[in-house]
């Protein structure tokens, strides 16, 4: 076996390397919270090592390279437990259906790669001062599948010389080294996009999702599959003489008492509810779901819990009510929009009518 075969091998696991790398910014983009994108990064690795065992190089009878060693070696630093122990159990079992006289050397192979690979991976970022710190002590980890060569049959380890062993050495931790470089990046993309992406839908100052948001996330939330018989309310809010709060004590004052209000409103509601910010002192409120009796009833608990509230400032405390109005409607014959037009009217009839009230609408 020469260079230029392994250099063959490389380049193939270069191209493997880029399809990971592309599926695992879509993965991370199409999953929630850390547990699903740690699985599905796992199965990704999976697939990553399915088609790289597919396509080895063939050093002698049971012995070749493959993209399978680096994979493992990565699978915890990039989709956690979860995501290490299904890349092993599905390769593993993957090396069992193939078969053939190496199959218990693939399985300790694949038993070690994984399990060297959550050892290091485990170590705290602190005692990997230099950049390529974790990679080299990835490197150095995966080294050990080696002794996998040891299971194979007599005649299979007669068969070759160990020029082939070394090889594989070094191929394995320029693979990891690449594949860490470029997943590391990948991540650190995603994190900023994702900070871009929530600073774009967040109003810095009460943290509540601004009026952009809150289109995208009520079209998802009253979608068929979450909300199946349409049923829905919108409560608009609004700080009863906000502005003589500002004139009187300050606007940092003001900001401070907006806040308080916003974070009320917030833990006033469940997790399926949508709670934004639409400008100056406005807050709505999408309630899926809620017919016209519940909406009144958050409303009204809304309203007593920011009457109650007093806020502590510079200024001393602050004591504030807000004017609600609700609307009840059904998403199959009223849009959103006109919801909060006719939720909107009746916060108005509200402060006609004396402030620190709640009024009802019904869309048409």
């Amino acid at each position: 076996m020469d260079e230029s075969t392994l250099l063959i091998g490389l380049c193939r696991s270069l191209a493997m390397s880029a399809l990971v790398i592309l599926g695992y910014s879509r993965v991370i983009q199409a999953t929630t919270g850390a547990v699903a994108g740690n699985i599905g990064v796992g199965f990704l690795f999976a697939a990553a090592g399915i088609l790289s065992m597919n396509d080895p190089v063939i050093f002698a009878p049971g012995v070749f390279y493959d993209g399978r060693v680096p994979i493992l070696a990565l699978a915890y630093t990039f989709s956690g437990l979860a995501g290490a122990m299904i890349t092993a159990i599905v390769l593993g079992g993957y090396r069992i259906w193939l078969g053939g006289a190496g199959v218990y050397a693939g399985l300790i192979s694949i038993s070690v790669t994984a399990a060297a690979g959550i050892a290091v991976g485990m170590i705290p970022n602190r005692f990997f001062r230099q950049r390529l710190g974790r990679p080299a002590a990835l490197s150095a980890a995966a080294t050990m599948s080696t002794v996998s060569v040891l299971a194979l049959p007599h005649l299979s380890v007669a068969s070759f010389n160990y020029h082939a062993v070394m090889l594989i050495m070094i191929a394995n931790p320029i693979g990891i080294f690449l594949l860490h470089d470029f997943l590391s990046n990948e991540g650190k993309r995603m994190r900023l996009f994702r900070a871009l992406e929530h600073d774009a839908a967040v109003d810095p100052l009460t943290k509540l999702v601004n009026r952009r948001a809150f289109d995208a996330k009520a079209a998802l939330a009253l979608s068929l599959g979450h909300n199946p018989n349409g049923e829905y309310s919108v409560i608009m809010i609004d700080i009863d003489h906000f502005k003589a709060v500002n004139d009187t004590f300050g606007h940092d004052t003001g900001d401070t008492v907006l806040m308080n209000v916003a974070s009320i409103i917030a833990a006033s509601v469940r997790k399926a509810d949508i709670v934004a910010r639409f400008g100056g002192e406005e807050i709505a409120v999408l309630l899926p779901g809620l017919g016209s009796q519940k909406a009144a009833a958050v409303a009204e608990k809304i309203r007593l819990r920011v009457e109650a509230n007093i806020v502590t400032s510079q200024a001393g405390g602050v004591s504030v009510t807000i004017s609600a109005g609700a609307s009840a409607t059904n998403i199959h014959r009223t849009e959103v929009a006109e919801a909060l037009k006719a939720a909107d009217a009746a916060l108005y009839t509200a402060k006609r009518s004396g402030r620190n009230r709640v009024e009802m609408a019904f869309a048409a």
